[in-house]
């Protein structure tokens, strides 16, 4: 594991938070970022995004199940969503937008 101080930077257009591998991203102020560059970024979504407003890349160990033997480091990417709301935000209504967004093992 490395202990990265993250850089910020902004998305010069929208960017799929769905992908299943790392696309280089284009940034206002950053160039290009390619898979390893995004490991040092948290990058804001550009506006109108359909799902994650931000993103980053998290590179974990990965490992074989049988024999524990280390295979290869795996890049994920982790997304967030901020939503507005006018209202106290209760419980109800974190568990309704929670479930919108994750996915079944995040449980």
């Amino acid at each position: 594991m490395v202990n990265r101080h993250l850089k910020y930077a902004e998305a010069d257009h929208q960017h799929s938070t769905m992908a299943t591998s790392a696309e280089d991203v284009v940034t206002k102020n950053s160039g290009t970022l390619g898979a390893e560059d995004q490991l040092s970024y948290v990058i804001l979504n550009a506006p109108g995004a359909s799902a994650g407003d931000f993103f980053l890349s998290i590179e974990r160990p990965a490992w074989l199940t049988t024999t524990n033997e280390r295979v290869r480091d795996k890049i994920v990417r982790e997304v967030g969503q901020c939503k507005f709301v006018k209202q106290k935000l209760d419980q109800k209504t974190y568990d309704n937008e929670r479930n919108k967004s994750a996915v079944a093992e995040e449980g």
